[in-house]
C-alpha cells in the first residue's frame, strides 16, 4: 500500500487520481522518462539504417526542400553514432518523405481507396 497522503497538512488517506498524483508523485514527475522501448533506434542504427539513410540523404529527396541538408545529415550522424536518440524525428522525416513522394511529387498521385460501403 502507498503511504497516506495529505493536502496542506490535512491527511486524506489512501487516494488515487489527480490529488494523489499532485501530492505524491514528484519522483515520477521529475524522473527521466524512457517511454517504451520499441527496438526502432537499434533498427535505424543497424539493418534498416542503410535503407533509411539512402532515402533521406539523397540530393533529390523531396524532403530536401523542407529540411536543410546539413541539419538532416547531423541528425542522422548523431543518431548513427549513438550520441542522441533521434528515432522519432527520423521516422517522422521518413513518413514525410514517403508522403511527399506519393502525393506531391508523383506524376500520377495515388488515388484514395474506396469506402467499404462502395465495395462489392
Amino acid at each position: 500500500m502507498p503511504p497516506p497522503s495529505s493536502v496542506r497538512g490535512t491527511p486524506i488517506g489512501y487516494t488515487s487520481g489527480p490529488i494523489r498524483i499532485a501530492v505524491q508523485c514528484d519522483d515520477v514527475t521529475y524522473r527521466r522518462k524512457t517511454w517504451m522501448s520499441s527496438g526502432a533506434a537499434e533498427w535505424l542504427r543497424g539493418s534498416g539504417g542503410a535503407v533509411v539513410g539512402r532515402i533521406l540523404l539523397r540530393p533529390d529527396a523531396a524532403i530536401a526542400r523542407y529540411v536543410q541538408g546539413p541539419a538532416l545529415r547531423e541528425i542522422w550522424q548523431t543518431h548513427q553514432a549513438g550520441t542522441t536518440d533521434a528515432t522519432v524525428s527520423l521516422l517522422i522525416l521518413l513518413a514525410l518523405e514517403t508522403w511527399l513522394q506519393l502525393f506531391i511529387e508523383s506524376p500520377t498521385p495515388a488515388m484514395p481507396l474506396p469506402r467499404l460501403s462502395e465495395m462489392r
